[in-house]
């Protein structure tokens, strides 16, 4: 009997741990094809900020939304003109299931597949006329 419990006290415990993974560990690798902050956010062109807390929250310029709505605004924003360049930011406590989840849902998307207007990162910079300026404080 005593087997028995610690051998599924054990599995339980293992199962969890994995499925508690954070971003700063285990899927802090952004998409290799995605942009990076280096690459900066094209003149003139408007930038949206999505983001993943450590609650699993998603935030879409800085408002938390539903994943059914996430799937639905990357699905719009790549008919918006011009289209905007959507950030990935994630916390580095982030649990990596909800991560990956945003990852993917954004990359299948015309706007990151199509336009190549996905990124991830902090430390993003708009390229002007006037030389490279830093965004405004990440949310």
């Amino acid at each position: 009997m005593n087997l028995v419990f610690f051998a599924l006290t054990a599995s339980s415990i293992l199962t969890s741990s994995c499925s508690r993974e954070v971003a700063s560990t285990s899927c802090d690798k952004p998409l290799p094809h995605w942009l990076k902050p280096s690459d900066g956010i094209g003149h003139l062109r408007p930038y949206i900020r999505v983001g993943v807390e450590p609650d699993e929250t998603i935030r879409w310029q800085g408002v938390a939304i539903t994943k059914a709505t996430l799937l639905d605004y990357v699905d719009q924003v790549g008919n918006f003109e011009p289209a905007p360049q959507l950030i990935l930011q994630v916390s580095p406590t982030a649990k990596c299931e909800v991560v990956n989840f945003v990852r993917k849902t954004m990359d299948k998307a015309p706007i990151c597949q199509n336009l190549k207007l996905c990124g991830e990162g902090r430390g993003w910079v708009l390229n002007g006329d006037i030389g490279a300026q830093s965004i405004p404080a990440d949310f």
